[in-house]
C-alpha cells in the first residue's frame, strides 16, 4: 500500500500510523505469512539482515507519504521489531521486496509500485505475484528492471536473498542449496 497526504504545515504535529487494517484474502495472507517466515528464517542469524513485512516505510519527513511490502529484506544493525521506518532518522536500504497483488488489484497500481522500487528506492532484487499465479522476478541492472529467468527446475535465483524463489502449491517457495525449506506445517509432520 502506498499513500501520500498532503504536506502539513511546520506547526502542525503529524502523526504517522503505525497500523491500517487493510482486509486481505486468505490466499493473500498465507502467501505473505509464510514468505515472511521463510525470509525470517534465513536471516535470523545474519546481523545485519532484517526480514519483515507489511511496515510502513515513511519516507519523506512533514508529510505521510510512505509504501508498505508485503514481505521485505532490510540492511541494518538495528534487528529488533519496529512499528514503522522513517527515512530522515535512520538510513534505509532495502536489497529484497516482495508484492502480492490480488486478481481484482488495479494494474495501474501494481505499475506505480514496480515504478517506485526502481526509480525511487533504487531495490536491487523485486518479486511480484499475481495471485492468478504469475509469478515475476526482477533484478536492477543499471537504472532498469530486467526479468530474472527462470532455471531449470522452474526456480528464479535470487542474489540477495542467497536463494531460489519459485511459486509452487500456492505459496512462495524458498530453496537454499537445492533444497526446499519446509513450512512449520510440513516440518511438525515429519516429527510426528
Amino acid at each position: 500500500m502506498m499513500q501520500t497526504t498532503a504536506t502539513l504545515t511546520a506547526k502542525a504535529e503529524l502523526d504517522y500510523p503505525e497500523e491500517i487494517k487493510m482486509p486481505q484474502g486468505e490466499k493473500h495472507n498465507n502467501i505473505c505469512t509464510q514468505l515472511r517466515e521463510f525470509l525470517k528464517v534465513l536471516f535470523d542469524d545474519v546481523p545485519n539482515r532484517h526480514a519483515g513485512g507489511d511496515v510502513f516505510f515513511y519516507y519523506e519527513e512533514g508529510t505521510q507519504k510512505s509504501f508498505s511490502p508485503d514481505a521485505y529484506l532490510l540492511e541494518t544493525t538495528n534487528k529488533s521489531p519496529r512499528k514503522s521506518f522513517k527515512f530522515w532518522e535512520e538510513k534505509i536500504n532495502l536489497p529484497f521486496v516482495c508484492e502480492v497483488w490480488p486478481e481484482a488489484n488495479k494494474e495501474v497500481e501494481r505499475l506505480q509500485k514496480f515504478a517506485f522500487y526502481q526509480n525511487f528506492l533504487k531495490v536491487p532484487e523485486y518479486v511480484e505475484l499475481i495471485v492468478d499465479d504469475r509469478f515475476c522476478a526482477y533484478r536492477l541492472e543499471g537504472n532498469d528492471y530486467v526479468p530474472i529467468e527462470p532455471n531449470a527446475d522452474g526456480r528464479y535465483m535470487l542474489h540477495e536473498l542467497g536463494a531460489e524463489l519459485a511459486f509452487e502449491d500456492g505459496l512462495i517457495r524458498v530453496y537454499r542449496d537445492g533444497k526446499k525449506i519446509p513450512t512449520l506445517k510440513e516440518a511438525l509432520r515429519k516429527l510426528v
